[in-house]
């Protein structure tokens, strides 16, 4: 089930009714949640369904037996248990053919293996990250565990971030499950704006630049270097607007249901450095790997090794594939140039590079394969003599309005979803809004780049 579907409107519609309805009752307003969250997510494939089950139940009992026993010998067996359970399914369905094909290379050890037919299951290193830093929590003492199932399975399974994020800490999330709530008409209207514009953000901005970066990777021989190098800024624009689109859908819908969620993306367009622009952008998962990779690491103590393992697992975490890996690794050995240069360039120049490593950096990430990514960039060196006559003005008028609004927003500290205007121009320009969305929308035809991790 897409968030730019009628389908998904039509459950927010029934769940926000039966939620407010139920909300002094506490087990009430939880099962509604864990049965709208199960409905979405079997919408896509029931068959996976058990997944979840299966991780949560492991990660709620190992929370459990952990908190209670004093021996550390039993805590850690416990949290081996959650890790091998959670990370041996995420390795079979994401890196199994990928391991066999890598391993096929170097050595004939893997005779007699072959690659599998596997369907990928949706969200599945996004729900498995949050279970983890559950348990990871519980065991360092930083939480105490949860009783009661019910709000449990809320925290695993809530619909609006389930497949893609924003991945939670339970230390933030698991109490509102638990906790009285009150109805706000301002913070339900709030959150109605929010998804309006992750909706404008995917549907009018990423799905229109999607037409042009499908066209220009997928025919890349028949373009020159300049028209390539415009289908790296619009892929740079199309990845932005579709995954930070998709959050505001996501912290908007939780909003509408009294739920706070972790602000994922804090203007990253406008970063002046690469240490500030990965605070910026995706800003939860960054978070996650900081806790939970880097610092066990060695951190800032052991910058270098701690940076590349790090973006290393991070690439690897994007996608089974050699160029998601590169990916990652050359933004690792990137940052850590960045730390050891002490010259500082103004915010202009500074953002200017920020954002060309970055924009660059997705030439690797959307390439198909090495060949494509390296062919692509030669011709941006040597190629670029011609300006290309493939992007509409529209397009790039588009573009520039929105991250001139964007760039107003951050000036004046404000989210771009808040809509201050009188009531009835208001009610008629989101009448226009959801019209406009319905013209122009292409369900089905472009998913949300993020649910492919």
């Amino acid at each position: 089930m897409l968030f730019n579907s009628l389908s998904y409107l039509f459950l927010l519609l029934v769940v926000c009714i039966l939620y407010w309805t139920f909300k002094k009752n506490h087990s009430v307003r939880n099962a509604i949640l864990i049965g709208a969250s199960f409905t979405f997510y079997a919408y896509w494939d029931y068959r996976f369904f058990s997944l979840i089950l299966i991780s949560g139940l492991i990660d709620f009992f190992a929370a459990q037996k952990i908190h209670q026993s004093q021996k550390q010998s039993v805590r850690k067996t416990w949290l081996v248990v959650s890790l091998v359970v959670n990370l041996g399914i995420l390795f079979f369905f994401k890196y199994y053919n990928f391991f066999i094909d890598s391993l096929s290379l170097i050595t004939p050890i893997n005779k007699g293996f072959s690659t599998l037919e596997i369907i990928l299951p949706l969200g599945i290193s996004f729900y498995t990250f949050q279970t983890i830093g559950y348990t990871v929590d519980v065991y360092r003492k930083q939480l105490a565990p949860t009783s009661n199932i019910l709000s449990y399975f809320c925290f695993v399974s809530f619909f609006p971030q389930l497949v893609a994020g924003p991945i939670e800490k339970a230390a933030d999330l698991l109490p509102q499950f638990e906790s009285k709530i009150i109805f706000s008409l301002d913070q339900f209207k709030l959150g109605l704006q929010r998804v309006l514009y992750g909706l404008i953000l995917k549907i009018l901005i990423a799905d229109q630049c999607a037409i042009y970066v499908n066209e220009i990777f997928g025919f890349y021989d028949e373009y020159n270097g300049m028209t390539i190098f415009l289908g790296v800024v619009l892929v740079t624009i199309q990845i932005y607007a579709d995954f930070s689109g998709y959050c505001h859908i996501a912290i908007g819908s939780a909003e509408m249901l009294g739920i706070k969620l972790t602000e994922n993306f804090r203007f990253p367009l406008f970063a002046t450095s690469l240490q500030q622009f990965w605070h910026q952008w995706h800003y939860t998962l960054g978070r996650w790997f900081k806790e939970y990779v880097y610092i066990p690491l060695g951190g800032n103590k052991r910058l270098i090794w701690s940076t590349l393992i790090t973006f290393f697992i991070s690439g690897l975490w994007h996608g089974a594939s050699y160029t998601f890996v590169i990916w990652g690794i050359l933004h690792g050995v990137a940052l850590i140039t960045e730390r050891y240069i002490t010259y500082r360039p103004k915010p202009v120049v500074g953002n200017l590079l920020t954002l060309g490593v970055f924009s660059f950096g997705l030439l690797m990430f959307r390439a198909t394969s090495l060949p494509q990514a390296w062919n692509m960039f030669k011709k941006i060196i040597f190629d670029s003599l011609h300006f290309p006559n493939i992007l509409p003005l529209v397009l790039i008028a588009g573009i520039v309005l929105f991250v001139g609004y964007e760039f107003y927003c951050k000036q004046n500290r404000m989210l771009p979803f808040q809509i201050n205007l009188p009531r009835y121009p208001k009610l008629f320009l989101f009448a226009s809004i959801i019209l406009l969305l319905f013209l122009y929308n292409n369900t089905g035809k472009y998913e949300f780049v993020y649910f492919q991790f």
